[in-house]
């Protein structure tokens, strides 16, 4: 959802009132006029008024233009019927799209951590089959002895960091999960407006 629907939003708030004010039943639509079947309200471009002229009949008024319009694709929409059910979804797309701002950096992070995680066991895995060279082995070569005991140094140091890394990765998820479920709090309270 752009910005200029908050535009257009404002507009046909100002137009309801005055539409109500002067005593015909008014409806805020929110859709795209230009795709009248649409059935993703995040996808939705537009918001605009509906008077009703005369008892089941009603007309578009285009509020950012300033013109009727009798296009059927401004007959098609989410309704809200009062500014303060419209203020409520602006209100709530905008929630949405900062946590979807936040969804896409934890899932850059997730994905630098799943990068992480697998360098540092793509490690651990090179130097435990290095070991196992000399696994089983007995050998009075001092170099050899000398170079087992500095790979397995070296794997348990890499052990470590492989533990942290699964730690990272945990969080990571973690936090991933908890942003998509307040994206999809937010969507479900959006969803919630029309039910």
């Amino acid at each position: 959802m752009g910005p200029d629907i908050f535009v257009c939003g404002d507009m046909s708030i100002d137009v309801w009132n005055m539409v109500e004010t002067a005593g015909i039943n008014a409806k805020i639509k929110v859709g795209d006029p230009e795709n009248p079947k649409l059935t993703d309200l995040s996808k939705a471009t537009h918001a605009w008024v509906l008077a009703e002229t005369s008892p089941g009949k009603w007309v578009a008024l285009e509020t950012t233009a300033g013109y009727i319009s009798y296009d059927d694709g401004y007959y098609w929409g989410w309704s809200f019927d009062s500014p303060r059910e419209l203020r409520t979804y602006l209100s709530l797309i905008k929630q949405y799209n900062a946590q979807l701002k936040v969804v896409e950096r934890e899932i850059n992070n997730y994905n630098q951590k799943v990068a992480e995680y697998n360098s540092a066991i793509n490690r651990y895995n090179e130097l435990s089959n290095q070991y196992s060279r000399y696994a089983g082995r007995t050998t009075s070569n001092p170099y050899e002895i000398q170079a087992a005991m500095n790979l397995y140094s070296h794997i348990n140091a890499q052990g470590m960091i492989v533990s942290q890394r699964v730690g990272e990765l945990n969080q990571a998820t973690n936090t991933l999960d908890n942003a998509n479920r307040d994206l999809n709090n937010i969507m479900i309270q959006i969803n919630n407006l029309f039910t």
